[in-house]
């Protein structure tokens, strides 16, 4: 046997009597030195030497330890999974009996049953931009994915005052964000939803509305082109005709172009404002500069009919006016014809 140096055989004591799960074989690979050469050099010191059967009890146990620390930690099987590398059914044998697993399915908020303005909107976003799952594996979800930091927090406060729950946010690099909550009660509550109810309420009506166009809308405001409506599009024809009849409901009238619903008549875009709104802000902020921008514009258009009423009244032609008012004779004698109205403006 190769002579050791007394600094080799102290720093081999120490690495065995500190580390329960280093065996002979671990430290002759280390060490480059015979197996046998260690045992003798340990028992010559007077130190037991430790039996495979030992090492291996001791490493489950510490794999144990460590496994209850880290469900402690995330509350959740997959994670552990994930972290860790080893299998759902061997983290459950593992740690049965040492961890408090979580009362299935999770108790929700008491009077978590009753219709809400608050579960009108979680509905309305889960149909829209949300999503509601069952998987093979009994997972019963029910999620929300969005950008705008708004409604994401919107929507967390709802399901919390609701049904008590606490999120799982999920952020890709693009920077949408996914609200999860898994709960089988959740679920069969949303899947449940009595639809008929919104349309008994003017106040569902109107969180329905604003969480559709929140979600699936946008407002079209181009001034150079004289492009100013709001639209909202959805697959569902059934669900494009109910969003329709709900703003017919509030007196805004609206047009349906196969998947897409438009809001284009400057009086239903006001009331559309004033009713129902957005939660989104830049969606609200185009909204509103689109609204004064025209207002401006009517304005403008309310000053010309005055004057084109009173030189008419007068008894001037629309040569004269025109030559007055500086305006083509062809749109002030259109506008002395139709009453100074039009279909899509009111100029009243």
């Amino acid at each position: 046997m190769n002579k050791i140096s007394i600094k080799t055989i102290n720093r081999i004591k120490q690495i065995y009597i500190n580390d329960y799960t280093s065996t002979l074989s671990d430290l002759a690979k280390r060490f480059s030195i015979s197996r046998e050469g260690i045992k003798k050099r340990l028992v010559k010191e007077c130190i037991n030497i430790r039996s495979i059967k030992e090492v291996a009890d001791f490493k489950r146990e510490e794999v144990i330890d460590n496994l209850c620390k880290l469900y402690n930690k995330v509350k959740s099987l997959r994670k552990v999974r994930q972290l860790s590398g080893y299998s759902i059914n061997f983290i459950k044998k593992c740690i049965k009996g040492k961890v408090q697993f979580p009362i299935y399915p999770v108790p929700l908020k008491e009077g978590f049953d009753k219709v809400t303005k608050e579960k009108v909107r979680i509905y309305a976003h889960t149909i829209f931009d949300g999503h509601i799952s069952h998987s093979k594996y009994d997972s019963y979800t029910v999620g929300y994915t969005n950008k705008c930091s708004e409604l994401l927090r919107e929507f967390d406060d709802d399901v919390e005052y609701v049904y008590g729950l606490k999120k799982c946010q999920y952020t890709r690099e693009d920077g949408i964000t996914t609200l999860h909550y898994s709960s089988k009660l959740m679920y069969l509550d949303i899947l449940n939803f009595d639809k008929s109810i919104i349309k008994e309420y003017p106040e569902y009506k109107r969180i329905y509305l604003r969480a559709f166009f929140d979600d699936e809308g946008c407002v079209i405001f181009n001034p150079d082109k004289g492009k100013f409506f709001i639209n909202g599009s959805q697959k569902n024809q059934d669900e494009i005709r109910f969003i329709q009849s709900l703003l017919k409901d509030f007196g805004i009238e609206s047009n349906v172009y196969k998947f897409v619903i438009e809001v284009t008549l400057n009086k239903s875009i006001l009331k559309y404002d004033n009713i129902i709104g957005f939660t989104h802000p830049d969606k609200r902020r185009k909204l509103l500069t689109g609204i004064d921008y025209y207002e401006k514009r009517f304005r403008k258009i309310n000053n010309q009919n005055l004057k084109i009423k009173k030189y008419t009244l007068k008894g001037l032609n629309p040569y004269r006016i025109s030559e007055i008012v500086n305006m083509p004779p062809s749109t002030i004698r259109h506008r002395v014809n139709s009453c100074f109205k039009s279909n899509k403006y009111d100029y009243s």
